[in-house]
C-alpha cells in the first residue's frame, strides 16, 4: 500500500537530437502504452527501442513511438507506421489480418532516415523513412539507458493522424 503523503510528479525529462541522417539500427525491445489520453479518448501505442550500429552516434541508444494501428495501404489509405516498421523489420510482406508478436521483430536491423523537427516544444527528431538493410553489422544490443526519444514531442494527435512524420519517401 502506498503512504497517504505518496505524490507524483511528471518528470521532466531533456534529450540532445541526434544529427539528421540515415542510420542502421537494430530493434531491441518495445512497450506498450496504454490508455493515453488524446481528443478522441484513450488510445493505444507502441514505444520501441533501438540502438545505433553505425556511424558516430554508434551504440547510441533512441526510441520511436508509433500508433497501434496495424493496417496495409490500400483503398486510398497509406499503410500505418507500425506496418511499415514490421514488414522491413521481417524483410517480407505482411499480411494485416494475420496476428504477429512484436518481440518476433527483436534483433531485427532496419534503416531509418531521421530529421530534426522545431515545435513550440523545442527541437525532437522524427524518422521520414524506414527501408530494408543491405547487410547485417554485428549486434550492439547494450544495457545503457535511452539517450534519444524520436517523436518524443509530438503530441497524441499528429501521431494518430499520421503526422509524426510518416515514414514517407523510400519505403
Amino acid at each position: 500500500m502506498l503512504p497517504k503523503d505518496f505524490t507524483v510528479k511528471k518528470e521532466t525529462k531533456t534529450y540532445e537530437p541526434i544529427p539528421e541522417g540515415i542510420y542502421q539500427i537494430e530493434i531491441t525491445d518495445a512497450d506498450l502504452i496504454e490508455n493515453q489520453q488524446t481528443k478522441w479518448g484513450p488510445k493505444d501505442y507502441i514505444k520501441f527501442s533501438f540502438v545505433i550500429l553505425d556511424g558516430k552516434n554508434k551504440g547510441k541508444k533512441i526510441t520511436y513511438k508509433c500508433s497501434t494501428s496495424f493496417t496495409a495501404s490500400g483503398n486510398g489509405y497509406k499503410a500505418s507506421n507500425l506496418y511499415k516498421l514490421v514488414e522491413k523489420a521481417s524483410g517480407k510482406k505482411v499480411n494485416e489480418e494475420e496476428a504477429f508478436k512484436v518481440e518476433d521483430i527483436f534483433g531485427s536491423q532496419i534503416m531509418i532516415t531521421v530529421s530534426e523537427v522545431q515545435t513550440e516544444k523545442g527541437t525532437y527528431n522524427s524518422i521520414e523513412a524506414v527501408t530494408s538493410v543491405k547487410e547485417l553489422l554485428p549486434s550492439l544490443i547494450a544495457d545503457a539507458p535511452i539517450d534519444t526519444p524520436l517523436n518524443e514531442n509530438v503530441d497524441a494527435k499528429e501521431i494518430e493522424e499520421g503526422k509524426d512524420h510518416p515514414f514517407d519517401g523510400s519505403v
